[in-house]
């Protein structure tokens, strides 16, 4: 589909027409909001690409399952949205797992966004690269050291999209879930050792264990990348100057983490859609590919848990909530 910024839908496809029932003078005039449910907003440019799960309102009334992806475009010379929408297939997989369909099915946005972002990474090491070549002999020691580790960080950039690539193909193959009791400290301690070799000279990483009993059902493999996902953006996004706070509480049989930065915070209406794969806030100027959070909400959905966040300026908390993990 393309529709413009005021909402209407001004072309449909083939496949469309025959999915929803519409022929073209028919939705033509239609609002996309009329026609899909819990929509975003599309009277701003376009975003980077984001994806969902939905429902499709057919020319009978039916209710269709379907995925959206929304992407920027243009209509004879407007700027407008390009909506592809894929038909929902019935998930043989865990129960919470259905939720994220538009995590593990993206289109092909996902290859689009992120060989853009791998642009820049790789140009910056090639200049490193072309610099300790040709200028090897006048570069002062502290220059080559900066030029060096400018080539380890971009590495470590394109280390994490692909990693992230690698997790959606594999869960696009098998939503995997494979629970064992564990000390939920031991996991946290050997993370937080991981990027204290990362983080800032002044930036410490505080883990506060609010339970006598820590151990949990949980997969290792899902709830480390979940964490370490969250612990990256804190670093990238809390205070330089200030921790970051991992706390851990047990009520009952249920397990809560709260990753805690100290950062400029999360505008309001950016809040409800960090989640979303690809989603940027307006204040994000940082690169990525985008799917930190919407892979932790992932490994978290797949425990049958929750993960949320409050954010104001100073603080912000992401809080994962693991049901009955400790029974």
């Amino acid at each position: 589909l393309c529709v413009i910024l005021d909402g209407r839908i001004v072309y449909g496809n083939r496949k469309f027409r025959t999915l929803s029932g519409y022929g073209f003078n028919n939705h033509k005039q239609l609002d996309a909001r009329e026609v899909f449910d819990n929509l975003p907003s599309l009277d701003g440019s376009p975003r980077l690409a984001q994806s969902f799960a939905t429902s499709l309102l057919t020319v009978d009334g039916q209710h269709l399952g379907v995925d959206v992806a929304i992407a920027a475009g243009s209509w004879q010379e407007q700027v407008a949205h390009i909506v592809t929408v894929t038909s929902s297939k019935p998930a043989a997989q865990h129960p919470q797992a259905e939720t994220d369909d538009h995590l593990i099915a993206l289109p092909r946005e996902l290859m689009v966004t992120v060989s853009h972002e791998f642009r820049t990474p790789l140009s910056l090491i090639m200049t490193s690269v072309d610099m300790l070549d040709r200028y090897a002999d006048r570069l002062t020691p502290q220059r080559r050291t900066q030029r060096l580790q400018e080539i380890r960080v971009q590495v470590g950039r394109l280390t994490k999209m692909l990693d992230d690539i690698n997790f959606i193909m594999r869960e696009q193959a098998d939503a995997h879930f494979h629970p064992v009791r564990l000390h939920l400290s031991d996991l946290i301690q050997e993370i937080v050792e991981q990027f204290r070799q990362q983080a800032l000279p002044f930036q410490e990483i505080v883990v506060q264990f609010e339970c006598d009993d820590c151990a949990a059902h949980i997969d290792r493999n899902l709830l480390e990348r979940a964490l370490y996902n969250l612990l990256l953006n804190a670093m990238q996004y809390g205070s330089p100057l200030d921790d970051i706070r991992i706390r851990v509480r047990r009520t009952d049989e249920d397990i809560t983490i709260d990753v805690i930065d100290q950062g400029e915070g999360i505008a309001a209406e950016d809040q409800p859609h960090v989640f979303e794969a690809f989603y940027r806030g307006k204040n994000n100027e940082l690169e990525g590919s985008g799917l930190g959070l919407s892979i932790a909400r992932h490994c978290i959905r797949l425990h049958n848990g929750s993960i949320g966040l409050t954010s104001v300026p100073g603080e912000t908390v992401f809080t994962i909530h693991l049901t009955g993990a400790a029974a």
